[in-house]
């Protein structure tokens, strides 16, 4: 289980430094200050992954610093193979509507049949928070 919400953290806290319009004024104003080669990490899914996974490992498995080192590979697979399938989706020629509507139908029946706004659901939360990430992340590219 906690895995589970490791994982989806480290993705979505990945795609919103990477891609997020809410992240955006701030890689503008890193990207002015920083060394071309610091700033690259704000846009490599897999470099930004493994930095997430460090800060996710620790808050979800405590400051045992193998545990954060190996949350840190974890996340960076975990950003990056989620990056290639954004990138796959994106080249697809299936409606961006048509996908959002799907995410949020799932989202409903999620929240429907689920407390996820209460403790001991963490599986399901984790299912909503994934969810509700991709649908911002569509919506942002809408716009």
């Amino acid at each position: 289980m906690e895995f589970l919400l490791f994982a989806l953290a480290t993705i979505g806290l990945t795609l919103i430094i990477v891609d997020g319009s809410i992240f955006e004024p701030v890689r503008c104003f890193l990207e002015k200050r920083l060394p071309e080669k610091v700033y690259d990490v704000f846009e490599c899914y897999q470099c930004m992954g493994t930095w997430c996974g460090f800060i996710c490992g620790a808050m979800a498995f405590g400051l045992n610093p193998i545990i954060i080192i190996l949350s840190g590979f974890a996340g960076s697979f975990l950003a990056m193979f989620t990056g290639m399938i954004l990138d796959k989706l994106d080249r697809l020629d299936i409606p961006q509507n048509y996908v959002l509507e799907e995410l949020e139908t799932q989202l409903e029946v999620v929240k429907s049949e689920h407390n996820t706004d209460t403790g001991g659901e963490e599986y399901w939360r984790g299912i909503r928070i994934g969810l509700e990430t991709s649908i911002n992340i569509i919506k942002d590219k809408e716009k």
